[in-house]
């Protein structure tokens, strides 16, 4: 580093409060930002009303923690920001900026909502002189009691010297907690309030480690709710899942009637079938044919969906309002069905069972069935009927029944259901170095969505086609026909493609050798990362299944020269095969690549990781032809 005896002097000025061992975090690689300061205090005052304040002090070393100078204040109907500040200052102590409130811009928090009464008051500081250190300080009130505060201080490669939250419940009773990464809250109480606190020091920063990415694994966590609580008048009972949900079957009560001038027009499409299933997908391909998803995010903390005859006519609405119009559609033909929450996305975290909290981010609903329960997905256009995925699948969720919510599973897909299936056919020309080329890939379960398939399924014959060339590592490849399988509607769909092209140098050739290299046509490649010591829990949601069968119709001059041994690979984690078989002029290639999904200990990483690297090792092995002497 230049200059660094003058950034180690500027260092010391900068610690002098903290103590000079504070100079070693300063200089740590690991770490790109060090919290010095940080106390949090929220204060509950009734099953209403709460305030929440905090004071911090970071320094931001490298513009890779330059995320860390946006502040994001949001505010609502239920929620006024008091007061905000935030002081830019340089490692000497000399004050580079300083912004008060009303320095900060007013943003719609969620750009992608057609309407939102949840705003932000964002500051961006435009510095970008590294290092900096910021004070940052605001409060807010809160009239509406669901979403409590959450703590959750440290952020990847951050270091936190010190940092505290204490919580003052006026109410005595109303405060429920899970904390994780963090030692237990000291407690306390006298005539006026209970008292939580919570204290870290010195927590050293931390990385995303491979299959995981799970923040409450890394960073010290204490995740709040109420008891009791209110939401625009509406009073609820978060103490089990049953109450809280019977709540939610209030907010929905009134919103899923039609007119009679709108039951008569519903009933007279023709939706209804000879039977319950196939009137279910009826309903679910005139949702998807009539309306479309725009986020709205309006009412009690974005909870309440908008009336079923606002959706029926104005034939677009949030999952909230498309859930409930689907369940409305549903009742008309008397087939049962359930309004369901679920905290949506590849990498959520899943809803803490014993801990209620509304931990939640999209509506589906669940239809359920003889023997098995249909989830529909009522934002998508083109999702296979009773398809969930990677959005809301293998996760729990809280279905909606009046004194009968319960958490249950959602659409459980199991390795075996998630697959790519390829064949493929290559021919070598005489000469042995360009090939014609011929592929059958199929899909299934999750795997539609593999490298975004699903959604290019549904695109233009160009941009399809632009998206195998730029997808796939085949090289400079011409395509003489692309064609699309149909895609199978399906809880467990599957789809594919049918492909022919000519490949320039499909092999290296070396005097009388030629090079075949497999590996480029084999799916599901993973390249794990080495770890010293892993310390969270290693979390597979999908697990996938990958079979490739490769036939090499090669020169008949040609021979195998290296040996090709069957490799047989076993392991928790899965199984592995990779066999060559020579007979006359074609060579066959047979590979299996298994993965489970499951939670394992950090313990057990290396034997992933050396699965994975014999996997990678064996995928990269070539088969060597030499000419024949003769």
């Amino acid at each position: 580093m230049r200059n660094t005896p003058i950034f180690l002097l500027l260092l010391f000025t900068v610690v002098m409060t903290y103590g000079q061992s504070e100079i070693a975090y300063l200089i740590e690689k690991k770490s790109n930002a060090v919290l010095f300061e940080d106390d949090s205090k929220m204060t509950v005052y009734d099953f209403k009303n709460y305030d929440f304040e905090r004071h911090y002090k970071l320094l931001i070393k490298n513009k890779n923690a330059e995320g860390l100078k946006k502040v994001v204040l949001c505010y609502s109907k239920f929620r006024k920001i008091k007061k905000a500040s935030v002081t830019i200052r340089d490692l000497k102590g000399n004050e580079i900026s300083k912004n008060k409130l009303n320095d900060f811009k007013d943003e719609i928090s969620d750009l992608s909502s057609l309407a939102s009464d949840s705003r932000c008051k964002v500051l961006s500081p435009s510095i970008s002189k590294y290092p900096m250190v910021m004070e940052v300080e605001y409060s807010h009130s809160n009239s509406a009691s669901l979403f409590y505060s959450s703590w959750q201080p440290q952020k990847t490669k951050m270091r936190v010297v010190k940092s505290q939250f204490e919580v003052i419940d006026l109410t005595k009773t109303n405060v429920n907690y899970f904390s994780s990464n963090v030692a237990q809250p000291e407690i306390s109480e006298d005539s006026k309030a209970k008292r939580y606190l919570w204290k870290i020091e010195n927590v050293a920063p931390f990385e995303y480690e491979p299959f995981n990415y799970n923040l409450e694994d890394y960073s010290p966590t204490v995740e709040l709710s109420p008891i009791q609580f209110e939401m625009d008048g509406f009073e609820g009972d978060l103490s089990n899942w049953e109450s809280f949900g019977n709540w939610i079957n209030t907010l929905n009560a009134s919103k899923g009637v039609f007119s009679d001038e709108e039951i008569r027009y519903i009933k007279n499409l023709g939706l209804e079938k000879d039977n319950t299933l196939e009137t279910i997908k009826s309903v679910y391909a005139y949702l998807q044919n009539t309306t479309r998803y725009v986020s709205i995010q309006i009412g009690i903390g974005g909870y309440q969906p908008f009336a079923s005859s606002f959706v029926h006519e104005k034939k677009y609405g949030d999952c909230k309002a498309l859930s409930n119009y689907t369940h409305a559609l549903l009742k008309l033909f008397n087939i049962e069905s359930y309004y369901t929450l679920i905290n949506a996305g590849d990498y959520k975290a899943d809803l803490l069972t014993k801990h209620p909290k509304p931990r939640f981010n999209h509506a589906i609903l669940s239809v359920p069935i003889k023997n098995d329960t249909i989830f529909l997905e009522c934002t998508s256009q083109t999702n296979p009927f009773g398809y969930s995925g990677l959005f809301t699948g293998n996760r729990k969720a809280l279905l909606i029944k009046k004194d009968a919510s319960r958490i249950i599973n959602s659409k459980h897909y199991k390795p075996s259901d998630n697959q790519q299936n390829t064949n493929i056919l290559v021919a070598l020309d005489p000469n042995g170095v360009n090939a014609a080329v011929t592929i059958e890939k199929r899909f299934t379960g999750t795997e539609i969505e593999d490298n975004n398939f699903l959604y290019q399924y549904f695109k233009s014959k160009t941009d399809f086609k632009d998206w195998v060339s730029d997808n796939y590592n085949w090289g400079n490849i011409k395509i003489d026909t692309l064609k699309r399988i149909d895609l199978k509607e399906d809880s467990v769909p599957e789809g594919g493609y049918h492909i022919r092209f000519r490949s320039p140098l499909e092999v290296v050739m070396r005097g009388n050798r030629i090079f075949i290299s497999p590996k480029k046509y084999l799916s599901g490649s993973i390249r794990p990362r080495k770890l010293k010591e892993r310390k969270t829990p290693i979390r597979i949601r999908f697990g996938r299944h990958y079979t490739d069968s490769i036939e090499y119709q090669v020169p008949k001059a040609y021979k195998i020269e290296n040996a090709q041994k069957q490799i047989e690979i076993k392991s928790e984690f899965g199984y592995y095969l990779r066999a060559v078989i020579k007979k006359e002029n074609k060579i066959f290639v047979r590979r299996l690549f298994y993965l489970n999904d499951g939670r394992y200990n950090p313990e057990d990483y290396n034997a992933l990781y050396s699965f994975l690297i014999a996997v990678n090792k064996n995928d990269a092995k070539k088969i060597i032809l030499v000419k024949n002497d003769s």
